[in-house]
Parts: C-alpha cells; structure tokens; sequence
C-alpha cells in the first residue's frame, strides 16, 4: 500500500532576504554532495516503495508494445477497460477505447512488476462511460481513424478504400443496431473531457462517472488473469483496419 502524507498549513509571512554571495553553491554536473543524514531518514520508506513496486504481479508470453493502427499493448489496455466496464455496466452494447499517448511505455516479455503498471499508466485517469447512440459512435471512429488509430476493445473498424467505414460493435454490424440503442463507451476522463482531440465526447451528456481509475483497472486485470493461472498474450488481430 502507497502512502500520501499531507500537511495542512496556514499562509506563512514570507521574509525575503538577498542572498550573500559567499554562501552560493554552483550546483552542475560536477557537484556530488548528498545529505548523508536525510538518506538514512528516507532509507526504509524507500526499501519499503521499492519492495512493493518490484513485487510479480503478472505475466506475459509476448512483448507488449505500442502501435498504430494497433498493438499489443493498446489491445491489452483496452480489453482490460472493456473487461471492468462490462462488470460495472449491464448493456447489450459496451465497448471501450483509450488514446495511444496515454500509455507511456512497452512491457518485454515475461514477469509483469507493479512497478512496470505505474509505468504504463502514469496518471490518475478515471474510468469513465459515455452513452452513445450509433450516429455518434460513427463519428468517434471517424476522430479515432483521423488520428491512425487509438486502441479498442469491444468494436472492430475497417476504413475501406472508397472512405467507407464498416463498423463492428459486440460482433454486431452497426447499421444492424435500432437507433435508439445505447452504446456505451468505456474511456478515460480525459478522453471524455475532450482531451486528444476528442471534443465531442465531452459534449454528450449520457456519462457515468465511476470513480476508479484506470490504472486499477489494469491492475484489477492482471490480478484476474493471475487468479485463473493465464499469461497475457495479445497479439495483433486486425481491431482497426486501415486502407492503404
């Protein structure tokens, strides 16, 4: 378990002094110092910090990496999103979809740390889902197409030459689905905010706010797999197909 320590403090009276010149310490490349006392105090929280973020909480078979239009990394991310929106949302229609710069980094093949998790997602974006009708849909894979592609799970699009887009959501064909259905969309808040370019999720007012974070989701991911003795092993498997 992290700890945050935080401090309530009134607004000090500041007193501001220039600094005399004999007392100024040229800190660059070559200055070593350390406070040999501070190190000793913060020692044992960070052998503490270090043993939890170094502790195996998973396993991998392939080397999970980020791609455009897709990749391993981005299917992994948003299945486990779309595995965490399905628990929370009862619909017939859920699908999930993240942005590729929100994942920071790639994962080599074998023991998954949870270090590495922090890693990959950095921030505290919350889970959110946003109720979409399927016209609207259409023109959140437009923006996603526009971009090169951002991973999602639950869905399948393939941009066709003449500038079509066919659209598969939950394996149904999107022109097969009643106008008045619901799809709900599983994403960041970020994302939900309009962040990436994604202006007009922001503007839709069908949203639940979960409260968790997507870096639980994750986590939440990895302890499921771990329970049911599975390795990840996403692979390309054509989510977003793009004419060329």
């Amino acid at each position: 378990m992290l700890w945050l320590l935080a401090s309530q403090c009134k607004s000090p009276q500041l007193n501001i002094q220039q600094p005399d010149s004999t007392s100024l310490l040229l800190l660059d490349s070559s200055y070593k110092n350390t406070d040999s006392e501070a190190t000793a105090l913060i020692a044992p929280y960070k052998k503490a910090l270090d043993s939890q973020m170094n502790a195996v909480i998973g396993y991998s078979l392939v080397d999970l990496y980020k791609q455009r239009p897709e990749g391993p990394l981005g299917n992994w991310a948003a299945d486990a999103v779309y595995w965490q929106a399905k628990a929370i949302k009862k619909a017939d229609f859920v699908v999930s979809m993240l942005n590729h710069g929100g994942l920071r980094t790639d994962v080599a093949s074998g023991p998954i740390t949870l270090g590495k998790i922090y890693e990959i997602m950095p921030f505290d974006n919350e889970l959110v889902l946003i109720g979409l009708n399927k016209e609207q849909l259409k023109s959140i894979v437009a923006l996603n197409l526009a971009k090169g592609g951002d991973p999602i799970a639950g869905l399948k699009i393939i941009a066709n030459c003449d500038m079509s887009n066919a659209i598969i959501v939950n394996g149904i064909e999107i022109e097969n689905i009643d106008s008045n259905a619901i799809i709900w969309l599983a994403t960041s808040d970020y994302m939900a905010n309009g962040g990436d370019d994604y202006n007009l999720l922001e503007k839709i007012p069908n949203r639940v706010n979960t409260g968790m974070l997507i870096r639980n989701n994750l986590l939440n991911y990895l302890q499921f797999y771990s329970t049911n003795n599975l390795s990840i092993d996403n692979k390309i498997e054509g989510r977003i197909t793009i004419c060329k």
